[in-house]
């Protein structure tokens, strides 16, 4: 039986390939450092991001969240 986290990251690798996943100008957080920044380029299985203050992140698909903004 497979646990939650492979299951969650399969249904993102899915949902990216079918470009249903983030997209560039996304608001994500990295859940590993805490860092907030938009989606400048993604990958098979990242995304390259910018924070406010200018400075890029790498972050794996399955360690981002979107941040709603309102």
């Amino acid at each position: 039986m497979k646990d939650f986290k492979k299951l969650r990251e399969q249904a993102i690798r899915q949902q990216h390939r079918y470009k249903e996943g983030f997209a560039v100008g996304d608001t994500v957080m990295s859940a590993l450092t805490g860092e907030k920044g938009t989606i400048h380029r993604t990958g098979v299985n990242y995304a390259i991001c910018i924070t406010e203050g200018g400075d890029m992140f790498r972050a794996w698909l399955k360690d981002i969240r979107t941040i709603n903004r309102s």
